[in-house]
This record gives C-alpha cells, structure tokens and sequence, in this order.
C-alpha cells in the first residue's frame, strides 16, 4: 500500500497512526523507514537518504497531506535528492495534492535543473492537475517554458505531421534539453519516438538520429533483434555500447547495471545459461554493493540470476532464491506490488516445470486475484498467468477449461493494436497442445471404448474422424504406447 502512495501518517479516530497500531515488528519497521526518508529530504541530507534507500525504504509513500517525497524535493528544487529518488525507482508521475504531479510543483517555481531530471525519467509532460492544468500552465520561468513549450510543439508536430521541430531540436546547444524531449512521455505515457511511430510520422529516421546517445532507441532495437530470434545481434548492440561509452558507464552506473542485466537475458534466449549465470551472479553482486540488498533493481536481478540458475541444472538452488527474493519483496512492498507478483510468477514456473502442477496452479490463482486487482493493465502478466493455469487444466483432462482461457486471451489480443501482437503465437501454440491433449484423451477413449465414435457422441472434433478410427484399428492390432504417440 505505501509503495502506491498510501499516507504512512495518517491516523484513525484514536489519534494513532498504521506504525503505533502495528504490533509485527517488521511493518512497524517499514514505516519507520519511510518516516526517517521524509526527515533526509527535508533536511536535505543525501548520506542519510541513501543509507535508507539500501535498507530497501518505500519511495512512493505519501503524507497525510497528499504530498511524496518528490513532491517535496521538486517543490525545494533539490536536484541531487530528486536524481537520488529516480534512479532507485520513485515514481516521477506520483500524483498529490490536487493531481498535481511532482513536474507540476518543479515548473511552478522554476527549477530548470529539477525539471530535465523529471523529464529526462519518463514525467508526462502535458499531465493535467484536478483544475485541467498541465506543467506548462503553472510554468514562471523563461527557461522552463521555453523546454516545456519546445516539447508540446515537438508532441503537436508529430501529431500533425508537421516535421518544423526537428530543425529546433537541431540548434539546441544543450543536449540535455534534446534528452528531455526524447525521454519524456505525454499523458498517455508514450515516447515521443514511440507517439511518432504510432502515428506514422513521415520524419522518424530524422528523429531517431537526432540522440544517438540515447539508450531507449538502443533498447528498443536490441528488443526488435530479439523478437525476431536475432540474439546475436541484440548481444553485439549492447555489448558496444558499454565499450564505446566505457568513460562514462562505469561499473556501478545504474546504466551499466541495467544493460548487464539486459545482456543476460539475452544469453538466456541464446540458451548460454553458464555465461548468463556468470554475468548476473557478477551483476547483482554490484547492484548488492551500489543499491543495497533489498533494494528494487537489486532483487530484480537476482529473480534473473535464479531463472538462470533454474536452466543452468541448479533447481534446488533456483528455487530457493525465488523463495528468498519473494519473502523480502514481500516485507519490503507488500503483497499488491508488481515486481512481487512477478517472482511469485517465476515461483509457479519453477513448480510447474518440476510437474508439482498444484502447487503452481495455487500460486498463479492467487496471483491472477492479484493482478485483477492491483494490476489489471499488465498484458504480459494476465497472459502469463493464464496461459499457463491453462496448461496445468489441460494436464488435468480439464480441456474446456483450457480453451475458454485461451480464448478468452486471443479475444483480447485482438483487440489490441498490431504491434503488441507479439504474444499472439505464444497463444495459438498453446492452444494447440489443448487441442492436441483433448484428442489423444478421446483417442484412448475410443480405444477403451468409451466412447461412441458412430453417435458422435463426445465426440472432439469430427474433421479428425478418419484419423481416430486408423488410430483405434492401428492399436487393435500393433502395440503402440500411447506416450511415444503422444510425443510425436
């Protein structure tokens, strides 16, 4: 609840605040962290804010007064306190008093630094307060006009097809402002690159060229090479960009350690689990020392560490660094968080995999409640869980069941636009071993005849009727084991 924002201050009708009423000694601890983050903000002490921050505290925890800890660094224009809470994961977009955005209280008074910070960590630039106000309208200084204007006009042109900014975004000296325009998002949380592509905006390659530097057109190629089985190239893209910017990645740069990461799920897709193990295990022990144990990224990693531990033989050890990773994400953001529904995620798979089908059908049911809840607009998890809860029911002879979740998966992909088609065959496949599964139990019901194929009664799918009556006359008189037809 804190990490969504929760007040950790606020109090019941006795006076008592959530830590004086607790009485399990690790949530009073977790709010004791949160309350001695507001103190370090306030009193601006960044020794002390990032000794919390390693302690794994709640960045997105609010007071009573609506305001987060951004909110409060943005409005005092404390940039390094602002960078310190982006790079460990608080939400730039936090909505507070008002539905004002912490970008809101930034420009309102007139922190030009403070401002590309936001935006440069993905702030919706036009997000509009409870009174329709955006950013731009609260805006008092020159400056930041100027950057805030620069990006509407950039959002409008792509809109409109009209490429005139791009000849601004030429001439800008200050290559921090270019960085802004690319990496912040409009209210509907889209890229400008991203905004453009979607609307077929004539002018993208000019676009793109604009910030080689910029590593979320990196990321979104190295993605594209992926996607097409093209591992390879994605490795070679992110390997030459650590080399080529060696002087300004070090090794403990939260981009250094994100492309690490990124670099080993490659290796995993290579099938290389030796060389991935050895990259993450190397990776999450920097995140360890950099970030913290219990910080966000650094248990993010070491999930990746253990799937690859899972692949490289080490079940019995995977496993256990799931457990270990959910119970502290579990202490450390509850249960509703999304990166705790993940490994609970690769908790299931694990079982699964080991054929301990009810025990991972346990854990996606509970997940799946939670993401309904807490996450209803995560594609990938709801397909995640649901086709593999479908799995497990066609394992169980529970077919029908099966299929009306995956049926009811493809609907829904359908009605999504064409790029975020890439789970689409991943759906089919599945539905196919249903089908798949279903015939061969009706295949061994014929044999025992149980079934009536003449009737049709029961009957799976009469276009494979021939098939079936070759299959019961091929037993009669060969012994065939139905598990070497099965894996056929």
């Amino acid at each position: 609840m804190l990490e969504k924002g929760a007040y950790y201050n606020s109090k019941n009708r006795n006076g008592d605040t959530p830590m004086e009423v607790t009485k399990k000694s690790d949530i009073k601890y977790a709010f004791t962290l949160v309350k001695q983050l507001f103190i370090s903000v306030k009193r601006n002490k960044r020794g002390l804010l990032k000794a919390l921050i390693k302690e794994g505290a709640i960045l997105n925890a609010k007071r009573k007064d609506d305001s987060s800890l951004l909110h409060y660094a943005a409005y005092k224009g404390l940039c390094d306190i602002v960078n310190d809470l982006l790079m460990n994961g608080a939400n730039p977009n936090i909505e507070g008093r008002g539905k004002c955005t912490p970008l809101h209280y930034a420009s309102k008074y007139g922190h030009l630094n403070v401002v590309r910070s936001l935006l440069s960590h993905g702030a919706r630039h036009d997000f509009q307060s409870g009174s329709g106000k955006t950013p731009l309208d609260y805006s008092t200084q020159f400056e930041v006009t100027e950057l805030l204007s620069l990006i509407q006009k950039s959002f409008m042109g792509v809109l409109n097809g009209d490429a005139g900014f791009l000849e601004t975004l030429k001439n800008l000296r200050e290559i921090e402002s270019v960085r802004c325009v690319m990496k912040t998002r409009n209210k509907d949380n889209k890229l400008l690159i991203t905004f453009a592509i979607r609307n077929d905006f004539p002018k993208v390659k000019q676009l793109k060229q604009l910030l080689e530097e910029d590593l979320t057109l990196i990321y979104s190629e190295a993605f594209e090479y992926i996607r097409l089985g093209k591992y390879s190239e994605s490795l070679k893209l992110y390997e030459n960009v650590l080399k080529s910017k060696s002087d300004y990645f070090l090794f403990d740069h939260p981009d250094t350690m994100d492309i690490k990461d990124k670099i080993g799920g490659v290796l995993l897709g290579q099938l290389d689990y030796d060389n991935a193990v050895k990259t993450l295990s190397e990776n999450y022990e920097t995140r360890k020392v950099s970030l913290g144990a219990n910080n966000i990224f650094t248990m993010s990693t070491k999930r990746q560490m253990a799937v690859a531990l899972y692949h490289f033989g080490q079940k019995e050890a995977a496993l256990k660094y799931l457990q270990d990773i959910y119970n502290k994400q579990l202490k450390v953001f509850g249960k509703s968080h999304s990166d705790v529904l993940k490994t609970q995620m690769h908790v299931a798979r694990v079982l699964q995999r080991d054929d301990k089908d009810l025990e991972a059908l346990k854990q996606y049911e509970i997940v799946d409640e939670l993401r309904k809840e807490f996450c209803s607009e995560d594609l990938c998890m709801l397909i995640d869980v649901q086709a593999n809860m479908a799995m497990i029911l066609s394992k169980q002879n529970k077919h029908e069941d099966a299929l009306e979740k995956l049926n009811f998966l493809y609907a829904t992909i359908k009605e999504i636009p064409r790029e975020e088609h890439l789970y689409s065959l991943e759906i089919i496949s599945n539905m196919a071993h249903v089908y798949r599964r279903k015939e061969m139990s009706s295949f061994r019901a014929i044999a025992n005849g149980d079934l009536n194929v003449e009737t049709g009664n029961n009957f799976p799918d009469r276009d494979v009727f021939y098939w079936m009556v070759t299959y019961k006359k091929i037993l009669s008189g060969i012994h065939i084991e139905y598990d070497d037809i099965e894996g056929m």
